[in-house]
C-alpha cells in the first residue's frame, strides 16, 4: 500500500461509519489484488471549493465495463462469499453526510473510488 501526504479536513458525520467505509474499500482492494495476483493501493486527498475528496485506487483486477453501473446496488457482489452489501452501505453513508461515492475502473488495470465530503468552512 502506498500512501501520499495527506491534509486534514472536517466533516459532519459519524467517524465510525467513515472508518467502516475506509475498511471496506481497503478490504475489497486487497481481495481483488490477491485474485489478480498483482497490484498496489494508492490513497490520496484532493480539495476544491465544494468538496474534500478521498481517493482509493488499486491496480488489481479492475471491474468489467458492464458491471460498473451495479457496484453500489444492494446484493451485487463479485467477491467469493460476498453479500453485496458493502458498497451499498458505503453509498448510503456518504449520501447521509451530504456527500457521494463514485467508482471508475478499467478491467485488468485499475479501480478508483472517490469519496466526496462537503467542504465545511
Amino acid at each position: 500500500m502506498v500512501c501520499k501526504s495527506v491534509n486534514n479536513f472536517l466533516f459532519l458525520g459519524n467517524a465510525l461509519l467513515i472508518i467502516h467505509i475506509f475498511f471496506n474499500l481497503i478490504s475489497d482492494a486487497l481481495y481483488f489484488i490477491s485474485v489478480a495476483g498483482k497490484g498496489e493501493i494508492y490513497i490520496w486527498i484532493e480539495s476544491d471549493k465544494k468538496y474534500n475528496k478521498v481517493y482509493f485506487k488499486d491496480t488489481g483486477k479492475g471491474i468489467k465495463k458492464e458491471e460498473l453501473p451495479y457496484v453500489f446496488s444492494k446484493f451485487f457482489s463479485k467477491r467469493q462469499h460476498g453479500t453485496g452489501l458493502g458498497l451499498n452501505f458505503c453509498k448510503k453513508v456518504m449520501i447521509g453526510v451530504d456527500g457521494n461515492i463514485t467508482c471508475t475502473s478499467l478491467e485488468n488495470v485499475y479501480t478508483t473510488f472517490c469519496l466526496y465530503f462537503p467542504n465545511i468552512k
